[in-house]
């Protein structure tokens, strides 16, 4: 029952809740490649 209930809520999600989702992702990869950058700049 609980699969199924799954797939309904991410439909009925609003378009920003998945905007803001997709920043979300978006900052933390950037914030990821930040510290990859700065971890191969330290000595």
């Amino acid at each position: 029952m609980q699969q199924s209930h799954f797939p309904n809520r991410r439909i009925k999600e609003p378009e920003r809740s998945r905007k803001e989702e997709l920043r979300k992702r978006e900052k933390s990869s950037i914030f990821a490649l930040t510290i990859i950058v700065e971890t191969y700049k330290t000595p």
